[in-house]
């Protein structure tokens, strides 16, 4: 479940690599068309948006495991994407004119 922060969200992934875990974790969110979490996933990028810009600089060891598999960043970490490619997404919501993006 998506929380309204992303260091809420950060937090949550960060509790699941508990000291003294062993084995590998990834975290990964599920989220619909036309539901409460898109809203939700639009929301928290555009917040890490402005936090990224207010605060510039990548905290080491932190990544969002999120990786683009259209366009033309396709295979690019989000954190490596231009960010202005990344707010352009969120800003135009370009997710919702193409279904293909939802699989």
């Amino acid at each position: 479940e998506m929380d309204w922060s992303p260091g809420v969200m950060e937090q949550a992934e960060d509790r699941c690599h508990r000291v003294g875990q062993d084995d590998s974790v990834q975290v990964q969110y599920y989220v619909f068309k036309d539901t409460i979490d898109e809203w939700i996933a639009k929301s928290l990028l555009y917040k890490q948006s402005n936090i990224d810009q207010i605060l510039p600089g990548k905290s080491v060891g932190v990544e969002s495991g999120y990786i683009f598999d259209f366009g033309k960043h396709n295979g690019v970490r989000l954190e490596d994407a231009p960010q202005n490619y990344v707010q352009f997404l969120v800003r135009e919501e370009v997710w919702r004119n193409r279904p293909d993006l939802w699989r």
